[in-house]
């Protein structure tokens, strides 16, 4: 399992880094909240330059919901 929770992805952070080498690009803009995924892209030897929040206000259905990705997931969240 990778560091970002699912079987899958570990092989997902290696394909990106393969095809954003291969396109000669070693830093990037990286559009997410999530800091595990933040990390596992530069532990893949990828540079990121900047993140860009992906933020709306929440729904009062999604409020608890994304309280809870901040709180216990650590998500980047300003609400």
């Amino acid at each position: 399992m990778s560091s970002w929770g699912s079987p899958w992805t570990c092989a997902s952070t290696s394909n990106a880094r393969e095809i954003l080498f291969d396109l000669g690009l070693c830093q990037v803009r990286v559009i997410s909240n999530n800091p595990l995924k933040l990390r596992a892209l530069e532990g893949a030897g990828l540079k990121i330059v900047e993140r860009v929040s992906i933020q709306v206000e929440p729904t009062e259905k999604a409020v608890r919901y994304m309280r809870t990705k901040k709180e216990k997931l650590g998500h980047l969240l300003t609400f």
